[in-house]
């Protein structure tokens, strides 16, 4: 009977064991799609402000490179995508039903996968962003300068690139009310898409706070943080590499370093890659968002540079 019990509980503490790395698992990737959905709900929100700004044009207005620029954005950028990576990870989740928190969470895990099924399915949106390009290229407004060979910056702004007859034919377009009417019916798709990306952010909190008070130790597994910019050494267009980032905080995912910087920009990075990277809007801190802008460094000097991934912040902190 003390082996048959012993036997039991060894197998408990298997399945315990198992359960807690799959949470684990889960929860960085539902800290991935986060940072995803916010990213998206940014793009969407900075595409409805140019969608905003092309709806009043008229015939007064002044249309340019830059204007055209703005144009095919709202046709390319932020495009609905809710393809979460947590998915595939929910649908393998296995638990113990003997054991009722296992049962409890797994069945709130559960809930969340069918509600991104249901943003991922959703079919009330209006995906006019093709007929913006249909529109564009019909009426020969080419897609504007793209430079190959530019890693960091492949857009060109090229004041040579469209011709003053292009120019005029874009704006006869812009300002006709059936273009018009498309930049109109295309924010409201973006509007619908960024109340989804807002929910889905709400969720994905709720579930790692789930998953937090269930495994307490459970940590973010991000690998070989670096740092990059023409602070530093540049970007890989002139082939400079991440400064790596030391990990002083596994718990919490908090990296540091110590480093003189110059004027310049910075972004954070894992494994020497571009796939996973975080920047920001402000200095010197602020919060870290996934494809977000470089960050300005506007002052050359030593910085101790701190980067704390559970709370998706960044600090540069001068040193004497």
């Amino acid at each position: 009977m003390i082996a048959l019990q012993f036997n039991n509980w060894n197998e408990s503490r298997k399945k315990e064991e198992q359960f807690k790395s799959s949470l684990e698992q889960l929860y960085n990737k539902i800290t991935d799609d986060e940072w995803l959905y916010e990213y998206m709900i940014r793009e969407n929100e900075n595409i409805i402000a140019i969608t905003d700004s092309l709806s009043n044009l008229n015939e007064q207005s002044q249309v340019n490179s830059r204007l055209l620029m703005d144009v095919w954005q709202t046709t390319t950028a932020g495009k609905r995508s809710f393809n979460a990576t947590a998915i595939p990870f929910l649908e393998r989740l296995t638990y113990n039903p003997e054991s009722p928190e296992q049962k409890k969470l797994a069945n709130d895990l559960l809930n969340y996968k069918q509600l991104l099924a249901s943003k991922t399915n959703a079919s009330y949106i209006v995906d006019v962003q093709a007929k913006l390009s249909d529109e564009l290229v019909e009426n020969s407004i080419a897609f504007f300068k793209f430079d190959h060979n530019q890693i960091m910056s492949e857009w060109v702004l090229d004041s040579t690139w469209y011709t003053s007859q292009d120019l005029e034919k874009a704006k006869t377009l812009l300002t006709s009310q059936h273009f018009k009417s498309l930049l109109k019916t295309s924010r409201s798709s973006r509007s619908f898409d960024i109340l989804d990306y807002k929910a889905l952010v709400k969720e994905s909190d709720n579930m790692l706070t789930l998953i937090k008070k269930y495994h307490p130790n459970v940590k973010l597994i991000y690998e070989d943080v670096g740092i990059i910019g023409t602070s530093i050494d540049g970007f890989d267009n002139v082939g400079a590499k991440s400064t790596p980032m030391v990990l002083i905080d596994e718990e919490h995912s908090i990296w540091e370093i110590t480093l003189f910087l110059k004027k310049g920009v910075v972004k954070f990075r894992c494994r020497d890659s571009w796939a996973i990277n975080w920047g920001g809007n402000t200095f010197p801190e602020g919060i870290a968002e996934h494809e977000g802008s470089d960050i300005e460094v506007p002052e050359a000097g030593n910085y101790k540079v701190i980067l704390n991934l559970s709370e998706k912040q960044y600090k540069f902190i001068k040193q004497e």
